[in-house]
């Protein structure tokens, strides 16, 4: 099998073309091209607006500039003869095991170029992920020491110099153009440097930082030593996490390499994955994905090969496809590799990284502030005093206590001249969430602008249901979430917070509402039915008669518009009505939609007629007295004309943001945002903004969140800090023993909270029973919480106060016959039901769902549980059931919680349970052996003595069990179910695969056409997308010479224009109807066949030199013929392919597949045909279809087939300006091809 894969590798090699024989791109699929292109990744999606149509091939209109798109890169094979310049064997071997001022250079390795001094803009790495420039910190150490020992860093260190000297292997004079390059993708990042240049012995080495590696003091000296400190701890985690995924090859995703082939950038490469042989492979690449690339499989340690980071994915991660990859080697010897291994992602370390980086480079107030860097940090303004909180509380929703918190903080945040964190500690159940959200909402009266950070993006929904018990009429348009929530439950009253729904309402309010509101004007005005010669600036048209009026079709057609004008304009509404909306346009738009419904409404009326119609609109001759008369009609004239008066003046005054693409869009809802929410790492998205600041930065639970996550959020230098939480609960955790031992795993919030004397404190805990609060209170917070009066009531657990057991219990299971014969597992699980059966029966309101919860204290039982439990639980009518285990459990609550402590051995017992015994509201029962658990001393001795004291300890047996046993299918319930963790939990919806040309190098050379835009000129994608195809032809010709070489040529959209109205004598959409559409793109096509295109040479602007650029043929093919199109494709052949537009067309979702909808379709204001689009086919793919879309078929598994484009609306539409379309959907696909020789 590995002789066969390496034949086809080499068959695969780019092949020369010379300029006579030219690479001639026919029927067959370019025989003297590339004898078998790489399968490929694709980077873009679509959604868009189409503001005009040319009846069979029309297109959209657009204001926004062009925005060109040229990613640069293309294909060359790697290790294959003849290729300029020397590759140096084998995977990389530096390493850089450490960050800081300076560090050690590895004569064995060959050195690093001298660290960049001046900083530039941010690359995007992960969409918006960026690595931005800035000092390489990082030093070099080698593998082993002379006595072929493990090294250090000490030891690299004390032995060499710093880096920056010069560059060993590079040239000694400064960085190359190469090493620029590198730099630029990396962004200086000292982490990225060093994961790059490790070796496996590097990762599998758990003492490599264990001497660079300090402990976190309480305080810091400078900023200087708080990033030494942190950029080691960084380094060794990131490598801990890297150790982990290689230590489980099993659970290794990989993918097949067909090839790695070169870019134009020098240290970036391109992974062609063989997409039909994925051997169960369900990743889906991202920017930030750490691979290994190796010749075999990842499945022992003495593997060779190297690391290397996913890049210039961007947003479009819906499917499987080939992508680029960064690695620290300029020109490595990649002939053998056959693997690339996902291990993890690094793009939370990378920003914590740059955070690093900038918090040493230049520290704010506030971060002096909460390092304690200075000795003499002024904590409280003697000039402002304590504000009052006026009516943004609601007494009755807090507490005296929580009340004083609110007013003190808020008054705090207030001061300009004060700038320390402020921590507010607060035990479970005492309300930590809802004083941030009190103090949230306070702010909002001083127009401040405040970022929320969560620890983990499922309790965002949590976060957003206190939100709205405590404020239900809070305006959510104030709200932005960064945090992508489509993949998440419970999200639906709060979607329209989140940033992808925000910025798709944006486009839409942006592109598409302007043009529903011209073609309302178009149709009301009666153009579509009017001669084209027609005097008709008054409501009466000078000719006698309309031409082709069906009263069906004009209501339709109405009714049409209305709805999608109402959508858009609320959209508007709610995206810039605090904006660039006066409350004026805000009126004028609800009475236009209010006079719309009339009108709709008139037309409706079953007493009005087609004659009526024509009548009423002076389209008849007919005197006006016979007008008069009819009531209805002229009522229908009058609302027609009050409709045309405010569509005028809405669209002449409205001004609406011109934004050219999504991150535009996504940019001007951030910065139009009150209050931000999302999770520390994904605030990095605020750090390449313009924004006018971030006055508060509030950190819920944030002793659950490590010091170094918070740097993210930090560095965008908030002028105050916020932190609730309690370090007594859940804590962060780290995979790094030597991390943990230096207190890596600790929070800002703990340091500081040891560090300040003023700290607040909630001390009354209203959640909890009293007989669950009672331990807690006593062993983890020495008393000092307090019992509220609402769970001190009798009434507070009457919902489960017949089940005849005690809200607080410790069921012993020791005296268990079973145990010893059928195990702990059987025994466990008998224990849980026999405990839900008894819950069940004692509900007092059957009615009302109770949230139950099973915690395991280690995961690998869970998967277990839920099997056996699902069967009966599983949609149960009363009890919603939760298996759970104590690592993820948070700051999830449960209205009962079952917690079993069964363990096998002692080192499965966690030190810290507070979390498990702090989740219940009103009943917490224990499962365990008490003789083991006092045992294993401490806190669990403590746990069971405490039960035993106060009399909440039972003992099961048999007897007491029998009942529960003779019910349950023994045979069955004993073998535990086997579940898969290697496989994703997403199994069932498999990723879609992809072949495309973006981002795919030939030769190193980009082969697509700049994306086109269309701004003024409608109804022209016909032709955008036939010069777009042309000149991607010609860029592939090009790169197939010997050498390849860059096609550079803009083919002129004015000279085909001016061809095409010659041939059709006449301006371009005068044409007949039956002449438009597909007859439209073939004339286009026959003018380059026939007479050529004209094209100007971008390269040479001076000379404005000119070439004449013809094609050989074209040819309609069967969309539908599996193998044709993909073959074509794939030897570089891009297309052009049409398809009819219905109105879901102008809300796609990026990322989401056109389907065209016959019950919706789109019909052309002016030429009343069914509208068109045209577009440039660039790749091909398939997908699993919808639930939706499986349905009727019968359990049969089906891929639906889909081609991927490239449009003519400008960057904005979809992802970057590409999109896809169903197979079934295209109604032509042309295939073009150019002499052998063109250029």
């Amino acid at each position: 099998m590995a002789g066969r894969r390496r034949r086809r590798r080499r068959s695969r090699a780019a092949q020369s073309a010379t300029p006579e024989g030219g690479s001639h791109l026919g029927a067959n699929g370019g025989e003297q091209g590339s004898s078998g292109q790489s399968r490929a990744s694709a980077t873009a999606e679509a959604q868009g607006h189409l503001g005009g149509n040319d009846g069979g091939v029309g297109a959209g209109k657009s204001d926004a500039r062009p925005h060109a798109v040229a990613t640069g890169e293309e294909e060359g094979r790697l290790g294959a003869k003849g290729r300029e310049g020397a590759r140096s064997a084998g995977p990389p071997r530096a390493v850089v095991v450490a960050a800081g001022d300076g560090g050690a250079n590895d004569e064995g390795v060959g050195g690093m170029a001298t660290a960049p001094k001046e900083e530039a803009a941010e690359d995007r790495v992960g969409g918006s992920a960026g690595l931005q420039r800035g000092v390489v910190t990082a030093t070099h150490g080698g593998a082993k020491d002379e006595g072929g020992q493990p090294r250090t860093v000490a030891m690299a260190e004390e032995g060499e110099g710093h880096v920056g000297a010069h560059s060993g292997g590079r040239d000694g004079a400064g960085e190359s153009n190469g090493d620029q390059a590198l730099d630029s993708l990396k962004g200086g990042c000292f982490l990225t440097d060093a994961v790059l240049k490790w070796r496996v012995e590097d990762v599998m080495n758990p003492d490599i930082f264990r001497e660079k590696v300090k402990k976190i003091p309480a305080e810091f000296g400078s900023p200087q030593q708080y990033q030494e400190i942190h950029s080691a701890l960084l380094l060794e985690e990131t490598r801990a996490s890297i150790q982990f995924a290689m230590l489980q090859p099993a659970k290794v995703q990989s993918y097949r390499a067909i090839s790695v082939s070169c870019t134009d950038t020098p240290y970036l490469f391109y992974i062609d994955i063989d997409l039909r042989s994925l051997d169960g492979c369900y990743h889906v690449a991202e920017d930030g994905d750490l691979f290994f690339l190796s010749s075999q499989p990842l499945k022992q340690m003495d593997i060779s090969g190297c690391f290397a980071v996913a890049v210039e994915i961007g947003r479009d991660t819906c499917f499987q496809k080939s992508f680029r990859v960064l690695v620290s080697e300029k020109n490595p010897n990649f002939d053998t590799i056959m693997y690339a291994s996902f291990l993890t992602n690094i793009t939370k370390a990378i920003n914590i990284s740059k955070a690093i980086t900038s918090v040493g480079r230049d520290p704010s107030g506030i971060v002096e502030s909460v390092l304690r860097m200075e000795e003499k940090v002024k904590r409280k303004c003697s000039s402002c005093g304590e504000c009052a909180l006026e009516d943004s509380v609601d007494p009755t929703k807090f507490n005296d206590e929580q009340l004083n918190v609110v007013k003190s903080i808020v008054s705090k945040l207030q001061c300009p001249h004060v700038n320390a964190a402020e921590i507010v500690w607060g035990p479970p159940g005492t309300g930590k969430t809802q004083v941030a959200i009190a103090i949230i909402h306070s702010l909002l009266h001083w127009r401040s602008r405040t970022l929320v950070c969560i620890p983990r993006k499922e309790d965002i929904p949590r976060f957003f249901a206190q939100l709205k018990e405590v404020f239900p009429a809070f305006n959510l348009s104030k709200i932005l979430v960064l945090n992508a929530l489509n993949d998440m439950e419970n999200c639906s009253s709060f979607a329209e917070a989140s940033l992808e729904i925000r910025t798709q309402k944006l486009y839409c309010s942006i592109y598409v509402w302007k043009s529903w509101m011209k073609e309302m004007a178009f149709v009301l005005r009666m153009k579509p039915y009017c001669l084209d010669n027609c005097d008709h600036d008054d409501h009466t048209c000078s000719k006698s008669k309309l031409i082709v009026f069906r009263f069906e079709s004009f209501r339709e057609k109405v009714s049409a518009l209305v709805l999608d004008l109402r959508q858009s304009s609320l959209n508007l509404i709610s995206s810039l009505s605090a904006i660039s909306l006066s409350e004026i346009d805000i009126v004028n738009i609800n009475e236009l939609l209010s006079n719309l419904s009339d009108f709709e409404n008139l037309l409706l009326n079953d007493g009005v007629t087609s004659s009526d119609v024509q009548k009423a609109f002076g389209f008849a001759s007919v005197s006006a007295s016979n007008i008069e008369k009819d009531d209805i009609a002229k009522l229908l004239d009058s609302t027609r004309m009050s409709c045309l008066k405010l569509l005028d003046a809405l669209v002449d005054t409205i001004s609406i943001p011109q934004l050219e693409d999504r991150n535009e869009l996504e940019e001007f809802c951030i910065q139009n945002s009150s209050i931000i929410i999302c999770t520390p790492s994904c605030s990095f998205r605020l750090q390449d903004l313009k924004l006018k600041s971030i006055d508060i930065l509030l950190v819920d639970d944030a002793a659950q969140i490590k010091e170094s996550d918070l740097l993210i959020p930090l560095s965008i230098a908030p002028r105050h800090v916020v932190l609730l939480g309690d370090h007594l609960h859940v804590q962060a955790m780290v995979k790094s023993k030597v991390c943990e031992e230096a207190g890596y795993a600790s929070s800002l919030f703990e340091r500081l909270l040891g560090l300040s004397s003023d700290k607040i404190i909630l001390s009354k805990q209203y959640v909890m029973h009293p007989f669950i609060s009672q331990f807690v209170r006593q062993n983890f917070y020495g008393g000092n919480v307090e019992d509220g009066c609402t769970v001190e009531s009798h009434a507070y657990n009457k919902q489960v106060d017949k089940t005849k057991l005690p809200s607080y219990g410790f069921f012993d299971i020791t005296q268990v016959d079973e145990l010893r014969v059928k195990g702990k597992d059987f025994v466990e699980y008998v224990v849980l039901v026999f405990l839900l059966q008894k819950l069940y029966k004692g509900l007092k309101n059957k009615n009302e769902k109770l949230k139950v919860g099973i915690v395991y204290l280690c995961s690998n039982r869970v998967g277990t549980a839920k099997d056996q439990l699902s069967s009966k639980y599983g949609s149960h009518k009363t009890i919603d059931l939760e298996v759970n285990f104590l690592d993820n459990l948070n700051e999830s609550w449960y209205d009962v919680v079952i917690l079993s402590t069964v363990f096998y051995h002692k080192a499965q017992l966690p030190d810290k349970i507070s979390t498990a015994l702090t989740r219940a509201r009103l009943c917490l029962w224990i499962i365990g052996e008490g003789n083991d658990l006092c045992a294993a001393g401490d806190i669990w001795e403590k746990l069971v003595n405490n039960a035993v004291e106060r009399r909440l300890f039972a003992t099961l047996t048999s007897s007491v069990l029998s009942s529960v046993m003779k019910n349950l299918e023994l045979n069955i319930q004993d073998k535990p179910t086997v579940v898969d963790s290697s496989l994703p939990e997403n199994i069932m919806q498999k990723p879609g695969q992809e072949f495309t040309w973006k981002g795919r190098p030939h030769n190193r050379k980009d082969i697509l056409a700049q994306v086109r835009d269309q701004k003024d000129a409608r109804d022209t994608c016909t032709f955008q997308a036939s010069l777009g195809a042309i000149e991607s032809l010609n860029k592939f010709q090009c790169s197939c010479f010997n050498p390849p070489q860059a096609f550079t040529f803009d083919l002129c959209f004015d000279d085909l224009k001016t061809k095409y109205e010659q041939i059709i004598k006449g301006e371009l959409t005068s044409e007949e109807r039956k002449n438009r559409g597909k007859r439209r793109l073939e004339t286009s096509l026959d003018i380059a066949k026939d007479e050529g295109i004209v094209g100007s040479d971008s390269a040479d602007q001076s000379e404005k030199r000119e070439r004449l650029f013809k094609i050989e043929s074209y040819e309609l093919v069967d969309a539908e013929e599996e193998g044709k199109a993909e073959s074509l494709l794939e030897a570089g052949n891009i297309m052009i392919g049409t398809f009819r537009v219905s109105r879901n067309y102008f809300y796609l979702k990026p990322g989401e597949t056109y389907k065209y909808d016959k019950s919706i379709p789109y019909i052309h204001a002016k030429s009343g045909l069914p509208g068109a689009h045209a577009v440039m086919v660039i790749g091909h793919g398939k997908q699993q279809p919808s639930p939706e879309e499986a349905k009727g078929t019968s359990g049969q598994s089906i891929l639906l087939r889909h081609v991927h484009f490239q449009n003519s609306e400008g960057r904005r539409f979809g992802i970057d300006g590409f999109g896809r379309v169903f197979r079934c959907s295209l109604r032509g696909l042309y295939h073009v091809t150019l002499p052998t020789c063109s250029v």
